[in-house]
């Protein structure tokens, strides 16, 4: 689903949040880029970390553990399965069932 769907979605939201939403999304939870979140990028950003601050090293340990938790997290409020994706669109439904 591209930005201009998107923005038509969710028509009663300003056009510039369901931006700059896409825009966290995009930047900070699809770390592959594949236009969906999923186990494989917060493994990425937990490997990232360990490259950076030493793999088995405190930071790493505790990425892995807190990362871990908030994909269970988000999976488990949405009732998703670990190993499905999670589209921008339901990330946004989140946001907004938990705000």
């Amino acid at each position: 689903m591209n930005l201009e769907d998107l923005c038509e979605k969710f028509s009663h939201v300003d056009p510039f949040l369901i931006k700059k939403w896409y825009y966290a999304f995009d930047t900070f939870f699809d770390f592959i880029g594949n236009d969906v979140i999923e186990w494989q990028d917060f493994e990425q950003l937990i490997n990232a970390i360990g490259t950076v601050r030493g793999m088995e090293g405190e930071e790493h340990i505790a990425a892995r553990k807190s990362l871990t938790d908030v994909w269970h997290s988000m999976c488990d409020e949405i009732h998703k399965d670990y190993s499905d994706k999670v589209s921008f669109a339901l990330h946004y439904t989140l946001k907004k069932s938990l705000a």
